[in-house]
């Protein structure tokens, strides 16, 4: 199976138009393509009241895609469609080189 044409496909479809830019820590900012997901998850309510619904938000990124030698960090900064966020965890990239960072809207 050819993984790089898959990915390729997959941005195309359902990547940002504008490229992310993505904020570290240290070192210059720079644009990266990503899929920003938005969804509301379950958390629970308090005491003994319904569960409550609150926002998240994802980004998906291709490590091939971030600068030679970039690890993404926790409170790493990312711009999408004028919203800033954080980056709130950084996992570990998956078989294909996929990323799923945890982010948080910056107040």
């Amino acid at each position: 199976m050819d993984f790089a044409a898959l990915d390729a496909a997959v941005m195309r479809g359902f990547a940002e138009m504008a490229p992310v830019t993505y904020a570290p820590r240290s070192g210059p900012p720079f644009d990266v393509p990503g899929i920003l997901d938005r969804h509301l998850a379950e958390a629970p309510g308090p005491g003994d009241g319904p569960p409550a619904m609150i926002p998240r938000a994802t980004l998906s990124v291709r490590m091939a895609d971030m600068p030679d030698g970039f690890l993404p960090q926790s409170r790493d900064g990312v711009l999408i469609r004028g919203v800033t966020y954080d980056v709130k965890d950084v996992p570990e990239p998956d078989a294909a080189g996929w990323l799923v960072l945890q982010l948080g809207r910056r107040a």
